[in-house]
């Protein structure tokens, strides 16, 4: 089983830039800051949750490591709800504020996945590490500051940008928690600072109109793989349990 888990994973993470790679050069060239058609972008998505589905209610049932895998399983499904929102799939009234509230209920879902992961295991809370996420906290607010609010957008987007920057910040490091007591969650800490980043540009993107070349492909790309190397939590836990 545990041969079949990584096997499913590591082959869902992998597929990911085949598929952002043949979408850059299939797409069109008519706008300068995307060439990854949206049909593309969703295949991604969606591969991750059907791979987090599986490994959640198929390969990990009944194991000591289930509830980490439902929790990155929720998680990932948020994020493909925030990207159909976000790709206007899903119509809201205000496409920026519903897809802040379901990204940010998917990083809570990680952080509880997170947790207990460190708790199978073994390993302190992730959240007992305060110099990791406060510095991490820390950070995403200085380039919230400095990248992202604008004068120009409503006071109200600018603080849920705040509020939601501050708790991706808390999700990475919850993640990096995990990684310093146990260097192979490297790959999941490693995938909540390109979440981090991704979100950031996107802010960047959104707020302060920055409509340099490619930067939506910039954007999915460092999100996606991101989103990829944080559901390999479940597969890291069940290789220690």
């Amino acid at each position: 089983m545990q041969n079949s888990l990584i096997v499913i994973l590591f082959l869902a993470v992998l597929a990911v830039p085949v598929i952002l790679a043949v979408g850059f050069v299939r797409g069109p060239r008519h706008d300068p800051t995307r060439r990854i058609p949206r049909p593309y972008r969703m295949a991604t998505s969606i591969l991750l949750v059907a791979a987090a589905l599986y490994v959640w209610l198929g390969l990990l049932r009944g194991t000591a490591v289930q509830d980490v895998a439902g929790w990155m399983a929720v998680g990932m499904a948020l994020g493909l709800l925030g990207d159909l929102i976000m790709a206007h799939l899903i119509p809201t009234p205000n496409r920026l504020i519903f897809g802040i509230l379901a990204f940010g209920l998917g990083h809570l879902a990680y952080i509880a996945g997170f947790i207990q992961a460190a708790a199978v295991l073994g390993l302190r809370n992730p959240l007992t590490q305060q110099w990791v996420w406060l510095v991490y906290l820390a950070v995403v607010t200085a380039l919230w500051w400095l990248a992202v609010r604008s004068p120009h957008m409503p006071p109200t987007l600018n603080y849920a940008a705040l509020v939601y920057a501050g708790l991706i910040g808390i999700m990475a490091g919850a993640a990096a928690g995990l990684a310093v007591q146990d260097p192979r969650f490297l790959l999941p800490a490693l995938g909540g600072i390109l979440f981090l980043a991704s979100d950031l540009i996107l802010g960047n993107h959104e707020f302060r109109k920055r409509h340099w070349p490619y930067v939506q492909d910039v954007i999915w790309t460092t999100y996606i793989l991101g989103q990829a190397l944080i559901i390999l939590t479940p597969a890291l836990a069940a290789g220690q349990g």
